[in-house]
């Protein structure tokens, strides 16, 4: 790591504090959002209205929760369902609020058999004080009878204590519903294959059925307004003097802005490029987009988040499953993308000392691996050229764009660590 890119200096740090300062809703905290740099070049392909596109965006989980965002294997909505299907709802002795109503539910059961019991010996006692109570009484043959007329008051014994019992049970079953029917409203949604799933279509062909998923606002509606000139983003100035506003968080709450690698050499190049770049006291870099913003991730109702966080401790009916399993630094739960930021005709012009650009010399002359942040430079995306300041010495690169596909900055996602 080189020395100078302290928590204050880092360009992946001020990079994305000055993204916060016009992006609205792009900030974490590293404890329940939290957002990544795109860790290779990615076009936000679903510009071109396919839903596998967005889907391979919604419902891939993130590799790793420090560093980048490069997306896995791993499909959201499975681990999701697997999930749903393995909580287990929290029972006595667990659950405080269950013992309590419980034993008092116990309590009142003991009061009813105990009025049941007086009642039935009070009975016997009654007939055997009136030997002749068939003749006396011909229309008490039973306990019950007798309850119902010569036993009023014990009847009334019974009955109070059976209203306990009811209203105890009444308060577990009350109890029980508010605890399992938002857990078995999740699962039904999530199975209601009518309603919330849909089928699509790989490039490769073949069709796939998967839970409604959508990115929102319309890519395409905008890269059409982009093309035509329409600008909402202004260019973002970075020299060794600029500290940060909004610091980039990771899990946990920490600072990410420790990570090397702002700028990157091609695969020819010197391994020193960035941190000779960083060292370089009349380095100044301009970034500058015709357009940034942020795009919502949208589940349809197959989804529920809340779930996660109110059933995160478990316990689950697998008993190989844990919250790790699905929490942990390894979980397939742990970051949930929310949204994802999209630049377009990203622009940058750099400003580095003689000494430092011909040190380099590999590096810009065969610049189709040079990479500026989350941006890929090359022959195919960008005219380079250079303009050179005898008295300052310094040589001041700009990459122009030549491509007009929409690319991915970095994600947004829900953290959910156990």
């Amino acid at each position: 790591m080189a020395n100078n890119q302290d928590i204050d200096k880092g360009g992946w740090a001020i990079f994305y504090s000055e993204l916060c300062k016009q992006i609205k809703g792009l900030e974490s905290d590293g404890v329940k959002k939290s957002f990544q740099f795109a860790g290779m070049p990615m076009e936000a392909a679903w510009w071109q209205d396919t839903e596998f596109n967005a889907y391979q965006i919604i419902d891939r989980e993130p590799q790793a929760l420090d560093g980048y965002y490069t997306p896995s294997s791993k499909n959201i909505h499975l681990d999701y369902g697997t999930f749903l299907n393995n909580v287990r709802l929290n029972v006595a002795p667990q659950n405080p609020d269950y013992v309590k109503t419980d034993e008092a539910l116990k309590a009142a059961n003991q009061e009813l058999s105990s009025a049941k019991i007086d009642a039935n010996n009070r009975y016997q006692a009654w007939k055997k004080n009136n030997p002749t109570h068939s003749e006396d009484y011909p229309d008490i043959k039973t306990a019950k009878d007798w309850l119902s007329s010569e036993g009023s008051a014990e009847n009334e014994k019974i009955k109070a204590a059976q209203k306990k019992v009811d209203a105890y049970q009444q308060e577990i079953a009350h109890w029980q519903d508010a605890q399992s029917k938002p857990l078995q409203d999740a699962i039904k949604n999530y199975n209601d294959h009518s309603k919330n799933w849909w089928t699509i279509t790989a490039p490769s062909g073949g069709n796939r059925e998967v839970p409604i998923m959508s990115i929102t606002p319309n890519l395409n509606t905008d890269l059409q307004s982009w093309k035509t000139g329409l600008r909402n983003f202004n260019e973002i100035k970075i020299t060794r003097g600029t500290s940060v506003y909004q610091h980039w968080k990771v899990c946990g709450g920490a600072d990410a802005s420790y990570f090397d690698g702002f700028f990157g050499g091609n695969v020819g190049g010197s391994i020193t490029f960035d941190s000779d770049v960083w060292a370089d006291n009349q380095m100044e870099l301009t970034i500058d987009l015709q357009d940034v913003k942020l795009y919502t991730l949208d589940r349809a109702d197959w989804w529920i988040g809340g779930m996660l966080s109110e059933y995160k401790n478990g316990p689950f009916y697998d008993s190989r499953f844990t919250p790790a399993t699905f929490f942990g630094e390894d979980g397939t739960l742990k970051l949930i993308p929310s949204a994802v930021l999209v630049g377009f005709r990203p622009k940058c012009e750099l400003t580095i000392s003689d000494f430092v650009y011909s040190r380099h010399s590999t590096d810009w002359e065969g610049h189709a691996g040079i990479r500026i942040g989350p941006f890929q430079i090359s022959s195919k995306t960008h005219k380079v050229t250079v303009i050179e300041n005898s008295e300052k010495h310094t040589k001041t690169i700009t990459f122009a764009p030549t491509d007009d596909r929409p690319l991915i900055i970095g994600v947004l996602s829900d953290l959910n660590l156990a």
